[in-house]
């Protein structure tokens, strides 16, 4: 059926009041909806609006061609559009309104539109004499309703579906650091000591990295013994995807900033975002820069590690 037989553009107009305050109404694209686009004075607003009813269909001009339309929502009952946005009655004798709401997101119902709309580049518009004489599929009313039934039973398990994936992945987030926490308060039960005091590693067991004035970028090489920096460290652990190295004989100047299996790095600038991390066996003797400090644990460091794993 024409579309030009089940809708009838509305002519309903208002002369907008200087002090009064008005809602004005945008499509978005790609069927995602008939919103608000703000509110405005009368003042603001120059020459008459038509006025929007809930149910009416709406689309955009400029934006047909890219699924800009649907069906104006009860909150927007009565907003304000300028004439860049049609709005059309429904022949609800013919036309079941969400029918055509789910239609008019369709690929093919778009394509459509986009044969109707002409004009140069950024200057391309819905025509509406040929947009009245679009052809629709258009089974009975009845049949129209099962559709619509059908289609918005399919949403309803994907609304749900979505949502449960999103609180799955949030408790999934939120239950490391929570569990990891509470394990830890568990078996503390109030004891607290220095974190020097876990240091196994002779009198200095917290070390800091060498400073750019012992450690500049020209002396980095291409292969070699890897550095670790501040990018590298972060909550999960390692990521070795970028690393800078230097030569072995540059190594072995900087050997007292080496770092072993069990330390615990801290990004300085990152620590308080969760920057920490325990150094895996495949990093021994590897380099760190002065954006990071250790905490050298030494053989206990391996049971740290083993705990951390575990969680």
């Amino acid at each position: 059926m024409r579309l030009g037989e089940v809708l009838r553009r509305s002519e309903e107009t208002i002369e907008p009041v200087v002090d009064a305050e008005y809602r004005e109404i945008t499509v978005r694209l790609w069927g995602k909806g008939v919103i608000e686009r703000g509110r405005m004075t009368g003042a603001q607003l120059s020459g008459r609006r038509f006025v929007a009813r809930a149910g009416q269909f709406i689309s955009s001009r400029i934006d047909a061609r890219n699924g800009a339309m649907g069906l104006v929502p009860p909150s927007l009952e009565g907003a304000l559009v300028t004439n860049d946005f049609p709005l059309f009655n429904l022949n609800k004798e013919q036309l079941e309104p969400a029918f055509l709401g789910w239609l008019c997101r369709t690929a093919g119902f778009v394509e459509l539109c986009q044969r109707a709309s002409e004009g140069t580049t950024n200057r391309v518009r819905l025509k509406e004499d040929r947009f009245h004489a679009l052809e629709i599929p258009l089974p009975p009313l009845a049949a129209q309703r099962r559709v619509v039934a059908r289609i918005e039973e399919l949403a309803a398990q994907i609304h749900e579906a979505r949502t449960l994936r999103q609180q799955a992945a949030e408790e999934a987030e939120a239950l490391p650091t929570a569990q990891t926490t509470r394990v830890f308060e568990e078996l503390l039960q109030g004891n607290r000591h220095p974190i020097r005091e876990l240091g196994f590693g002779g009198d200095n067991p917290i070390q800091i990295g060498p400073f750019g004035a012992q450690l500049h970028k020209s002396e980095f090489a291409e292969d070699g013994i890897p550095v670790l920096n501040v990018g590298n460290v972060w909550p999960d652990g390692l990521r070795l995807d970028y690393l800078d190295h230097v030569t072995e004989e540059k190594a072995h100047q900087l050997k007292r900033y080496s770092i072993k299996t069990g330390d615990l790095l801290f990004a300085r600038s990152g620590a308080t975002l969760g920057k920490v991390c325990l150094v895996p066996p495949e990093c021994d003797g590897w380099l760190m820069t002065g954006h990071l400090f250790r905490v050298h644990t030494g053989r206990e460091g391996q049971a740290v590690q083993r705990g951390a794993e575990a969680f």
